[in-house]
């Protein structure tokens, strides 16, 4: 827990700063080029979440087929 109040401590004005941003957007967008580079993070997040469905998937496929080969090994015992 200390670890994550001197994480927020040393960081608070970064923190401070980005909710600023997102607040204002659009103000604060139109004459700096923010607008691009927001757009460009949200298709790069997009992409990203494409690439991980596929894994979750199989993970959860993998814990669910897991748990019923337990299932019915220990009731064959």
């Amino acid at each position: 827990m200390s670890t994550l109040k001197n994480a927020l401590t040393v960081h608070q004005n970064k923190l401070i700063a980005a909710g600023l941003m997102v607040v204002s957007g659009s103000s604060f967008a139109e004459g700096t080029g923010a607008a691009a580079a927001f757009t460009a993070v949200g298709a790069q997040v997009t992409e990203y979440e494409g690439y991980t469905w596929p894994v979750i998937l199989s993970v959860t496929g993998a814990f669910i087929g897991i748990k019923l080969f337990k299932k019915f090994v220990n009731r064959a015992v």
